[in-house]
């Protein structure tokens, strides 16, 4: 069977294109290829990966269970979870929110394009710095005024935060209210807003190289 990946000069990674935001490169590898913003709050990369990733781009179930287990080793949480097709290459993207130290969170987002050789992802990090929690408790004080909070035995607020895919779910750092798009207009400056933005338009820019589609 031929083998594209071995037969050929070509790393998988060089062969997509997309909006990389001016940031600066610092990494430039075969496997990797890595990018800072200007303050060093955001990071940017495109990675080569092994088969872990390569179960087919329709399962999504497969997908956000597996996404769920590895952010929860962090204490984080699933934002979302979804399946499309970029530039005819059929992808996962997910994104992410894990607690920080001292506070504070940290959302990313990872566009995974699973090749039949090798797979692809392009994550983005933004963490929040200054001032934290204040999208979580701007939003709070408003949803109290039309919603009466609800909490376990031990204290924890159940109608507040779940897993957007299983209500049964109840570990880590929880989807939230404030973690909404809807909220995003309200704060043009928070990690999250960034982070969609990156992905909504990374998505839009996608370019693969025909010897990707020729192999995928």
């Amino acid at each position: 069977m031929f083998n594209f990946f071995k037969k050929t000069k070509y790393s998988p990674i060089k062969l997509f294109e997309f909006h990389t935001f001016n940031w600066e490169l610092y990494e430039d590898s075969e496997k990797t290829k890595a990018w800072l913003n200007n303050d060093k709050s955001g990071f940017l990369a495109i990675t080569e990966l092994e088969s872990q990733y390569m179960y087919g781009a329709e399962n999504l179930d497969v997908f956000i269970n597996a996404e769920r287990k590895l952010i929860l080793e962090n204490s984080g949480g699933i934002v979302d979870c979804k399946t499309s097709t970029l530039d005819e290459i059929k992808c996962f993207s997910s994104i992410l929110k894990e607690p920080q130290e001292p506070t504070g969170m940290k959302y990313s987002f990872r566009l995974i394009f699973p090749l039949k050789e090798k797979s692809v992802v392009i994550t983005a990090e933004q963490c929040e710095n200054g001032v934290t929690g204040l999208r979580d408790s701007v939003t709070l004080t408003k949803w109290m005024k039309n919603n009466e909070l609800e909490t376990d035995e031990n204290g924890r607020m159940i109608n507040w935060a779940k897993d957007p895919f299983d209500n049964s779910f109840s570990d880590g750092a929880l989807k939230n209210e404030s973690d909404l798009e809807i909220y995003d207009k309200d704060f043009p400056d928070h990690p999250l807003t960034i982070i969609r933005k990156m992905l909504r338009e990374i998505e839009k820019s996608i370019k693969a190289d025909q010897k990707i589609k020729k192999y995928n």
